[in-house]
């Protein structure tokens, strides 16, 4: 499985669609994330995906987003979150904290995540049509 296309039939969109009949679930929304994100690996496959991120991260906010979620919950802290404390004011509201996640682990917004997830997904399939 090391197209896009086949990627995002087979994995993305059922993660996705498991994830609209569960807008609360944090469970349904970390993996959407990660699959979503982890879409880049089938781009660049069997280069590195660090240029196209940044590339992606420029071109999509919702890119920008889900890769902060999926590397935040499955590193515990993203490396952007784990740096910030030493590039930013301790008061700055960070990506994570934006969407509800924090440390303490008091919880995930997992209602509007649906949203930006939904429309990386589309962000995926232009880049699917364009290829």
């Amino acid at each position: 499985m090391e197209r896009l296309e086949e990627y995002q039939y087979l994995i993305d969109q059922p993660t996705i669609e498991d994830y609209s009949r569960n807008s609360s679930s944090v469970r349904h929304a970390y993996l959407s994330c990660l699959v979503a994100y982890h879409a880049i690996d089938r781009v660049t496959y069997p280069g590195k995906p660090h240029l196209l991120a940044q590339q992606w991260r420029q071109e999509s906010l919702e890119f920008a987003l889900v890769e902060e979620v999926a590397l935040h919950l499955k590193h515990v802290k993203s490396n952007f979150a784990k740096t910030a404390k030493d590039r930013f004011p301790p008061d700055t509201l960070l990506i994570t904290h934006a969407l509800g996640i924090y440390d303490s682990g008091a919880g995930l917004e997992t209602r509007n995540l649906y949203f930006v997830v939904r429309d990386l997904i589309k962000f995926l399939r232009g880049k699917i049509a364009a290829a």
